[in-house]
């Protein structure tokens, strides 16, 4: 039998290797962009607005890499000063390019350093993968760069944010949205998507309440709560995956009720949408009532990692 433990001063546990160290660190929060706060907790989503984000150059074919802290595979990384990276040009009229920048952990060379992975010329390009190797070399997105055919700046760019917060362990309240006033659901043998326009709050930059719904940036498990209250019980409140009123998309519904809280746990993956759908067919218009202790919202908890079998 083999026991295995550390950190201590001394004895069978003082020789801690980084291997070792980051394999306990792992278990204290995920990947991605730290917050100000020393306590870790993200309180609002300017908690990381800027923190490592990447900008366009306004003179040179570069971008510009704020300063920030992040969390890589149980590493700490830190810049108290602006990082600039050059972009290559695209030699070939009518290609474009999409590049990545990464923040790269390498342990073989005992370095964490913001670099570009560089994309493929193309007329239709698509971004270069990412090296996820535990023990030599791990990145993390920071963003997506577009660089067309003729830019001269990083301002000539389309650049996509994909920096993540680092989680800690805990359940993390994402967000909840709501209704601004009563909906009018007519009588349809079409389902129809709940009008949930405001925010409550957005602590991830998840809330995508132009197209009524949310939209998940980040893998995980998640606990999902829709509130609804109806002026009539004939008709059914779903939850709706992939903004698509399909039977393989809801993963919960009420029927036959004019309150209702439905609950679902399960995985999301980064790009999928939950919203909320009602079918009416009773003939007549029912209407979705906003002032009662049932006000309608869709309430959004990451709960941790994506469960696994």
């Amino acid at each position: 039998m083999t026991t295995t433990y550390f950190p201590f001063d001394s004895g069978a546990g003082a020789n801690v290797k980084e291997e070792q160290w980051s394999q306990m660190a792992r278990y204290w929060r995920n990947d991605g962009i730290l917050p100000d706060n020393p306590g870790g907790a993200f309180t609002a989503p300017n908690d990381i607005q800027n923190k490592l984000q990447v900008v366009g150059d306004d003179s040179t074919l570069s971008v510009i890499v704020f300063t920030g802290s992040a969390w890589i595979q149980g590493h700490f990384f830190d810049t108290d000063s602006n990082i600039d990276k050059t972009l290559s040009s695209v030699t070939t009229s009518g290609n474009s390019r999409i590049d990545m920048v990464v923040l790269r952990l390498d342990w073989l060379e005992n370095t964490i350093s913001v670099e570009v992975i560089e994309g493929t010329e193309a007329t239709n390009p698509t971004a270069p993968s990412l090296t996820k190797n535990f023990g030599s070399r791990w990145e993390i997105p920071l963003a997506q760069v577009a660089v067309p055919y003729g830019a001269t700046t990083g301002l000539d760019c389309t650049i996509v944010d994909k920096r993540k917060p680092a989680l800690s362990v805990d359940m993390v309240p994402v967000c909840e949205i709501g209704m601004a006033a009563d909906q009018t659901v007519t009588s349809s043998t079409n389902y129809q998507k709940l009008n949930l326009d405001t925010v409550r709050y957005d602590n991830f930059d998840m809330a995508d309440v132009d197209n009524k719904r949310v939209s998940i940036r980040m893998n995980g498990l998640y606990l999902v709560k829709l509130n609804t209250r109806m002026s009539s019980a004939s008709v059914i409140n779903t939850i709706t995956l992939n903004d698509s009123p399909a039977t393989s998309n809801f993963v919960a519904r009420s029927e036959g009720v004019k309150e209702s809280s439905l609950t679902w746990i399960g995985n999301l993956n980064d790009g999928q949408t939950i919203g909320a759908w009602v079918y009416n067919n009773s003939g007549s218009n029912v209407t979705w009532n906003v002032t009662n202790v049932y006000t309608p919202s869709l309430t959004v908890v990451r709960m941790g990692d994506k469960a696994t079998s």
